[in-house]
């Protein structure tokens, strides 16, 4: 065979082959499609429910839970005895000494009650793809764990020692902050204010866990104490120590639990537009003036009665003078 006849055989087979793996060949213009049948197309429901993101909560672990019994009351009162002074005078031989009195002091706490609830329809039940009851059974509880945490931490903050931290410059210069209203982005917390935190508590003979003093605080805050040098990661020592729930490290001898719930103060808050500030003290001056009421009223009958004991007297000494 010639060669350009083999040519032309060749050229035949490979245009042969092309149509026999043409699948287009067998396409049809009224091919049915996803499109036509909309109705065919459903969504998939996956059965996991995904979950929400949920802070770490840390405050309960260092509050003290104590019983009710059925029956006793609604206000809780703790007591308190006081400390003698230092008996420093030296006693004489044969005399008893006068001795000391104590004292007692008590504070006393309302029972408050905290809940919520969501009625569900018995057509949602039967009816609903998810188990409804089940998925608010598990956000109640959750949202029950997070307010009681709340009223924890709000209570904590009732404290009446506060120390406020410095405004830290750009060139790192520091300026003293004496009022909460004055805080802003600048303020930061440092090491220093953490050792004098330290030191104010331990001069108040404030007891501690375990021999450390705690500390709550947002992951901001968290971060810039992480820079210093002093600072010891919990992993260091959580060998030797049994770790708070949610602790990230030690500085100063105060260790520090992290949570996106602690208490967040922001000085433009407090004093936006001068609003609550004046609101303050027009609370104060309102309190005051139903104390001036009150002292008044005391002060009036005081000397009501001592009108009515000496009318008494006079009415006394008449009928005897008549004896």
């Amino acid at each position: 065979m010639e060669p350009q006849e083999e040519h032309n055989e060749a050229e035949k087979g490979k245009r042969n082959m092309e149509k026999l793996f043409d699948l287009q060949v067998f396409a049809q213009e009224n091919t049915q499609t996803t499109g036509g049948l909309s109705a065919e197309m459903k969504t998939y429901y996956g059965m996991e429910l995904l979950d929400n993101a949920k802070p770490q909560l840390v405050h309960n672990q260092f509050a003290a839970t104590k019983p009710l019994p059925t029956g006793g009351g609604k206000t809780v009162e703790w007591r308190k005895f006081g400390s003698f002074d230092k008996a420093l005078t030296p006693l004489t031989e044969g005399v008893t000494p006068d001795g000391s009195g104590i004292s007692v002091s008590y504070i006393t706490k309302e029972l408050a009650q905290y809940g919520d609830y969501t009625t569900v329809s018995d057509m949602l039940d039967l009816t609903a793809i998810d188990d409804v009851v089940l998925e608010i059974t598990d956000r109640h509880g959750a949202n029950m764990g997070l307010t009681l945490d709340t009223v924890t931490r709000n209570e904590i903050q009732q404290g009446k020692q506060v120390l406020y931290a410095p405004a830290i410059g750009a060139d790192g210069s520091k300026t003293e902050v004496t009022a909460r209203g004055a805080l802003t982005a600048a303020c930061r917390l440092t090491s220093e204010m953490v050792a004098k935190a330290a030191t104010q508590l331990k001069k108040m003979n404030a007891p501690t866990f375990d021999g450390k003093y705690v500390c709550i605080l947002h992951p901001s805050v968290a971060f810039d104490l992480r820079q210093d040098e002093a600072w010891i990661a919990a992993h260091q020592y959580a060998a030797a120590t049994e770790l708070f729930s949610g602790e990230i490290g030690e500085l100063h001898g105060v260790r520090f639990v992290e949570t996106t719930e602690a208490k967040i103060f922001r000085g433009e808050d407090l004093t936006q537009n001068g609003v609550l500030l004046e609101d303050a003290k027009k609370g104060l001056a309102e309190e005051l003036e139903v104390r001036k009421v009150d002292y008044d009223k005391k002060k009036f009958f005081e000397k009501m009665d001592q009108e009515l004991a000496a009318s008494a007297a006079k009415q006394k000494e008449e009928v005897d003078a008549m004896k």
